[in-house]
């Protein structure tokens, strides 16, 4: 427990503090099961420290990206180059100027398309997702059109051209995606044990004094 972030740790002691006080004002009454009991006890605890993000890489989380920092910090000072788009990226992967980087498993998919030499690996702290959404403007001039258009996107044969021709995993259960392709875009099941959906609270809070450390302390 030590190695989780404060907020964590804080999260985890009031889940059991919480539990504490529950039994405490039952305590006269009878349990007719105690064996019962402390094992669903045990199973909430269990539950409430499962609910905390598994730690990122320096000790982070997705409602912490503090801890983060000083080792980004660390692999500019290391040589670490900041390239302005996805494309000078695979141009400098395919002309070995660059040999690692962080991107979409899905863009690496299209660069392995267009005959880069490129793999992928997911780390082992954790993999965030990348969700692509579409939506209906509240002033769209057509929005039955707009549904349609909604509808047919996530029609099978829609989801299984986006895993072929851009590497999307696909949002519908009964698009038939080739094994192969699967094999190139999706995750096994070990990795897809470590995806981590992200905190959009956070990041909308947080969002402009990321933005601005980016800018300012790491890109300076």
């Amino acid at each position: 427990m030590k190695e989780l972030p404060l907020a964590a740790r804080l999260y985890v002691a009031g889940a059991i503090v919480a539990g504490v006080a529950v039994v405490a004002s039952f305590f006269p009454h009878t349990i007719n099961h105690p064996g019962i009991f402390i094992g669903l006890l045990l199973c909430s605890s269990l539950a409430s420290a499962l609910k905390v993000n598994l730690p990122l890489a320096s000790g982070g989380s997705m409602t912490d990206y503090e801890p983060g920092k000083p080792r980004l910090m660390a692999c500019r000072k290391a040589g670490a180059k900041i390239l302005p788009t996805n494309e000078a990226m695979a141009q400098a992967l395919q002309n070995e100027e660059v040999g690692i980087c962080i991107m979409w498993k899905a863009r690496a998919v299209q660069w392995q398309k267009a005959g880069a030499k490129v793999e992928t690996v997911a780390p082992k702290e954790g993999i965030p997702l990348y969700i692509s959404g579409f939506v209906i403007p509240k002033n769209a001039p057509n929005k039955d059109g707009a549904h349609v258009w909604l509808n047919e996107m996530l029609e099978p044969s829609a989801q299984e051209a986006f895993a072929e021709d851009m590497g999307y995993n696909a949002s519908v259960s009964n698009a038939r995606i080739p094994p192969e392709t699967e094999k190139r875009i999706g995750f096994n099941a070990e990795e897809r044990k470590r995806l981590i959906d992200l905190d959009y609270g956070y990041l909308a809070k947080n969002d402009a004094a990321l933005k601005e450390w980016w800018d300012k302390t790491f890109k300076g």
